[in-house]
Parts: C-alpha cells; structure tokens; sequence
C-alpha cells in the first residue's frame, strides 16, 4: 500500500513538474511573441515617418521649383514689356531663358 502512494505521489510530482514545465515555455514564447509585435510596430511607425519625411522633401522641392519658375516668368514678362522689341531684348530673353 505504501508502495502504491509512493507511486502515486511519484506520478503527481513528475506530473507537475511537467506543467510547470509547459508553463514556463508557454510564458516565454507569449513574451517572445509579445517583444517581436513591439518591434513590428515601431518598424511600421518608422517607415511611415521616413514616408512622411520624404513626401515633404518631395513638396518643398516642387514648392521651390514652381516658385522659381513664376518668377521667372515674371521677370521675363517684365523685360518684354520694359524694352522696345529689338535684338537686344531677344538676346536677353534667350540668356534668361536657358
């Protein structure tokens, strides 16, 4: 008989064992898991604020360009109509111009 409650308490132990066993792994892998979401979200955060970062590169250039260019055309509008239409003015717009 006592050998049998040895057995038994044996098989419960060892049982147990086994659980706290799973337990732990289970707790690791749900804070691997965990950690490996964290690290995806700030990727994705990152890549966005590269996107948003380039885009307004991208807005300030076309901002610079485009004001450059009225100004421009401004200017030349102004030199077209402050000379007489001579070779002179048409050099002087093919010099803007380029």
């Amino acid at each position: 008989m006592e050998l049998s409650i040895l057995l038994i308490d044996c098989v419960a132990l060892l049982g147990s064992a086994i659980l706290l066993y799973n337990r732990n792994r289970l707790r690791q892998k749900v804070k691997l898991l965990t950690e490996i979401q964290r690290q995806e979200k700030l990727r994705e955060e990152t890549i966005k604020q590269k996107e948003n970062e380039e885009r307004t590169r991208i807005a300030r250039n076309i901002h610079d360009e485009l004001g450059s260019g009225l100004s421009k055309v401004r200017l030349l509008t102004e030199l077209a109509r402050a000379e007489p239409f001579e070779k002179c003015r048409c050099d002087k717009l093919d010099q803007w111009c380029r």
